[in-house]
């Protein structure tokens, strides 16, 4: 009987050890996740503004993502890219230092594109990095191979 209660005992610390460290990432997660959203929303609308995500930024970002580049990229994106039309979260990549989040996203020009961003490990995950890589079409393949 003590061997049933210890064993009981251990498995309902564990359920509830999991479920603390699942909710602490889901809420890192969600924090990511607005973050995001509102880089994305910044940088393909019309009304988008540096200022509507530039507190989720690292100083180090920030100090690099001036308001004339966040123009330009904002430009270069609307040129090569066109308009948004979806994207989704396809990826969440965890490492020792840094969270990869990756959405594929299609435009009006280009139909592939992966938005990629890195955030910090800290307490209030800040943005680190973004890149817009274009993903080309898979090569065709030839009729009898």
């Amino acid at each position: 009987m003590k061997k049933l209660i210890v064993l009981v005992t251990m498995v309902l610390a564990l359920a509830f050890a999991t479920t603390a460290l699942a909710a602490n990432n889901g809420a890192i997660l969600s924090a990511q996740e607005k973050t995001t959203e509102k880089m994305v929303s910044a940088l393909t609308t019309s009304e988008g503004t540096l200022a509507s995500f530039s507190t989720a930024l690292t100083p180090e970002f920030k100090k690099n993502l001036t308001d004339e580049n966040y123009g330009k990229l904002k430009k270069d994106m609307a040129d090569k890219l066109g308009s948004m039309k979806t994207y989704r979260l396809i990826e969440v990549a965890k490492f020792d230092n840094i969270d990869r989040l990756v959405y594929r996203a299609e435009f009006s020009k280009e139909k592939v594109v992966n938005l990629v961003f890195f955030f910090n490990k800290e307490e209030k995950p800040l943005l680190v990095n973004f890149q817009a890589l274009i993903v080309p079409p898979a090569p065709a393949k030839e009729a009898g191979k």
